[in-house]
């Protein structure tokens, strides 16, 4: 027996209400891999992003879309070959490039953005983790490291892996 997978766009209250909880929006979009533009950090060209986007608009944020999918069981969240074919129906039906996979509250959802410049619009974004304070406090309870030895660990990959 075949089970059907239904995907459903959530309105902008439920995503507004989802993207409100700090664990499920810990991983977020950074950065549009067409024209390099980015909210935070530095855009492909090496400039400052928090002073001056790619295109030279205002620091808008990505478009974020929420699609919740019913029809797979939790043991299959994380299975490849079940996240390529969704991935497929999403760019060949909806034609976004790039979707992040999550579960939140026993719930599967793909999180997919688009990019907020008017030139570009595209929807191949690379989502990022946010390291927080209370992501730190998390991880040094299960490594039993204080979180300012994470921090410098995490920063100190970040540097070299450049």
């Amino acid at each position: 027996m075949n089970n059907t997978i239904k995907i459903k766009l959530l309105s902008d209250s439920e995503t507004l209400k989802l993207l409100q909880s700090p664990k499920f929006n810990r991983i977020k979009p950074d950065e549009c891999k067409d024209c390099g533009y980015r909210t935070h950090g530095h855009n492909a060209d090496g400039r400052n992003a928090d002073e001056h986007n790619a295109d030279g608009e205002d620091n808008a944020e990505f478009v974020r879309r929420i699609f919740i999918i019913k029809g797979v069981k939790k043991d299959k969240y994380s299975d490849d070959v079940i996240q390529k074919q969704i991935g497929s129906f999403f760019y060949k039906s909806l034609l976004i490039f790039a979707v992040f996979f999550k579960s939140s509250d026993d719930q599967f959802y793909a999180d997919t953005a688009s990019c907020p410049s008017p030139k570009c619009q595209s929807t191949n974004i690379i989502f990022d983790l946010e390291i927080t304070d209370d992501l730190l406090r998390e991880m040094s309870q299960l490594s039993g490291h204080p979180p300012e030895k994470i921090r410098r660990n995490i920063e100190k990959r970040l540097t070299t892996k450049k």
